[in-house]
């Protein structure tokens, strides 16, 4: 993704090549085969693995999320957004990263969207707050002005 983030396409394609063919994990290869094919342009081949991944037991919420990103960049905006929906609600709501992320550029219009990502601030706020009263920001050093 980092690879892709920095426009070295090719060297992210020929890295999850070779991932791909090591992975022995389904759902795991299959987000591999979905990224891979989607810097490719090769839709189709991109959309099925994602569906597969977005059908299947896949629970990671950082996972759904990327997951997300990718169908958003591709134009799927209602699945894009069902598996945004389900990335916060598992518990990923890095709503920062939602704010910045070009890939999900083509989501923006959406009030689902401007939804989902006050809901994602929503809960970062609330976990924040518990962190802070609970002590975190002292347990790690840092001070409260730091997040």
């Amino acid at each position: 993704m980092i690879l892709a983030a920095l426009g070295r396409t090719d060297e992210a394609v020929a890295l999850l090549r070779r991932r791909e063919q090591e992975y022995t994990g389904r759902l795991g290869k299959l987000y591999l085969t979905s990224l891979r094919a989607l810097l490719e342009d090769n839709r189709e081949e991109s959309l099925k693995a994602s569906d597969d991944i977005r059908r299947g037991s896949f629970r990671d919420p950082e996972g759904l999320y990327h997951l997300a990103r990718q169908l958003g960049h591709m134009g799927e905006t209602s699945m894009a957004l069902e598996v945004l929906s389900r990335a916060i609600s598992k518990g990923f709501f890095c709503y920062p990263a939602m704010l910045r992320d070009p890939w999900l550029d083509g989501l923006r219009g959406s009030q689902q969207f401007v939804d989902l990502v006050r809901k994602a601030q929503e809960l970062h706020r609330e976990a924040l707050s518990a962190f802070l009263a609970l002590g975190g920001d002292a347990l790690l050093g840092t001070g409260a002005e730091s997040y």
